[in-house]
């Protein structure tokens, strides 16, 4: 391991608050010589704030439950419509259309289940169930009725009085403490002044192992219960309260930060690239309101300014962290093989036709209802129509450079009592040729993907795709049930190969040459 550092990169322009769509973001640095920039252990960090309007006020404070309102799974890639990476003024990598749905499809395809699971989930916003999310941001989460990793046990009791405080139930549910500190909360250790770590309605008192719902907190040493006992409890030091946990646990905070990187090529790329100038450029989703946030609410109203509206969601800023490592790159030329997605759609159709890049390695389809990317009730990052009618999926065939996949057009259903997805997440993984893969559940949740890998000769350019499809039951296609606002699109995604040519000298980078290949 090398000297090696995280340089921090500052927009161009002010992107906190409402500037944040008002124009590209530009993230310029400069790498000297004998260090290298290493783009795949390189990132942005988001900072955002979601807010909720409680009954008959502003939206200026954290989502409640009821509410119904989260940050979108993989939200930060639907902030964004593009990006673009550039040396020497030249366009190394990019994505200039569909970066939503394209920065999802890469972290269900690329990284694998143990990586959804852990850096996916915990850093990058990626929590494939809604309620998961809403519980993350949510102010009023209550604990479960279990002891779990995002709950706590604690007695609030008066300094000193730890073994001997007591508590007892009447019949009527009225609890009445000896030596507690009901509101105040545990003190100090050192100081021995209040925590403010106090009992909240929701939160469990055990009493000799029996749980009992608090609903009413009125003293330091009164408070009352929804579970009455038909014998009154004689005071017992044999208690204690599960609570959600305030301070460690990921959840009931509605300020995060989120690590991200562009689904573009060049962030997988593991090597050192040559001093030189580095221009990353990111262009803001006018409607990230309606795209990074979702809602069950539909009658919301977003808010830009947390003022009015159901909720609002607040971006505070956008950094890079540039990793840089000190290496010695003799005189030469890198090729880096590049794998970038082209993404397109088309109203459904039984028959599209779609014209993708003759250097196409592999296709990715699905369906999308026709309002996402504009309503939170469905993000771009859901791969699903809002009546379900996605799942419906009778059969589905690709065919590309004289090849179609699955060269049997078998039939599957999911449909009043059936679950027969299953050989098509089967075979869409097994096409990925990834160490592990996201659930078959998570898989539902988000919307199922169909890939295919199309491998072939490099003398077959063939540009032209078509896609077959029909559903069970619905011969005029998803998105037209009950419910649905109209037609649902039909996705294609071409993962397709782009070449470039870097050429050092001195460990600098002199010239840059780039072309799909």
């Amino acid at each position: 391991m090398t000297d090696a550092t995280l340089f921090e990169v500052m927009p161009s322009r002010r992107v906190d608050g409402s500037n944040f769509p008002l124009g590209v973001m530009e993230f310029s640095f400069s790498v000297g010589a004998p260090n290298a920039w290493v783009p795949s252990k390189s990132y942005f960090r988001i900072g955002s704030t979601i807010y909720g309007a409680p009954t008959g006020g502003p939206a200026v404070a954290a989502p409640t439950v009821r509410q119904m309102v989260a940050f979108a799974d993989n939200a930060v890639g639907n902030m964004f419509d593009n990006a673009y990476v550039r040396s020497n003024n030249v366009e190394i990598s990019s994505i200039n259309q569909g970066l939503a749905q394209a920065s999802a499809l890469n972290a269900r395809l690329g990284e694998g289940h143990s990586w959804l699971k852990s850096l996916g989930s915990g850093a990058e916003l990626n929590k494939s169930n809604f309620t998961d999310r809403l519980m993350y941001t949510a102010s009023d989460v209550v604990p479960d009725a279990y002891l779990g990793a995002k709950n706590e046990i604690y007695r609030p009791i008066a300094a000193g009085h730890f073994d001997d405080a007591k508590v007892a139930i009447a019949t009527n549910g009225v609890v009445t403490g000896t030596d507690t500190l009901f509101t105040s909360g545990m003190p100090n250790f050192t100081t021995g002044a209040p925590s403010e770590s106090f009992i909240n309605n929701g939160d469990i008192l055990v009493v000799n192992n029996v749980r009992y719902t608090v609903i009413e907190v009125a003293t330091n040493t009164n408070i009352t219960i929804a579970e009455r006992p038909a014998v009154a409890i004689v005071a017992t030091t044999d208690w204690y309260i599960i609570r959600k946990d305030v301070m460690r646990a990921p959840q009931g905070n509605n300020q995060v930060y989120s690590v991200w990187r562009p689904p573009i090529g060049l962030f997988n790329y593991a090597d050192g690239l040559g001093s030189g100038e580095y221009r990353i450029q990111l262009n803001p989703n006018s409607s990230f309101l309606l795209t990074a946030v979702e809602t069950k609410n539909p009658d919301f109203v977003a808010s830009a300014d947390g003022l009015t509206g159901s909720y609002s969601l607040v971006l505070n800023d956008v950094k890079f962290y540039a990793y840089i490592e000190k290496m010695s790159i003799p005189d030469s030329v890198q090729d880096l093989s590049l794998m970038e997605y082209q993404v397109q759609s088309k109203p459904w159709a039984s028959n599209l036709q779609f014209s993708i890049s003759p250097y196409t390695k592999a296709i990715t389809i699905f369906v999308q209802d026709v309002t996402a990317g504009g309503s939170p009730l469905c993000p771009s990052s859901m791969f699903k129509v809002l009546d379900n009618s996605d799942l419906k999926l009778a059969t589905i065939q690709v065919s590309y450079a004289g090849m179609s996949k699955p060269s049997t057009k078998w039939e599957s259903n999911f449909y009043n009592g059936a679950d027969q997805l299953q050989q098509r997440y089967r075979d869409t993984y097994g096409e990925c040729k990834i160490d592990g893969a996201e659930s078959y559940c998570d898989w539902l949740q988000r919307g199922p993907i169909y890939h295919f890998n199309f491998e072939r000769g490099a003398s077959n350019r063939a540009t032209e795709v078509m896609v077959n499809t029909t559903f069970n039951n619905l011969v005029g296609g998803p998105g037209t049930g009950v419910g649905s606002t109209g037609l649902a699109r039909v996705f294609c995604v071409s993962h397709f190969q782009r070449n470039v040519q870097i050429t050092t000298a001195a460990g600098s980078i002199v010239n840059v040459v780039a072309r799909n290949s």
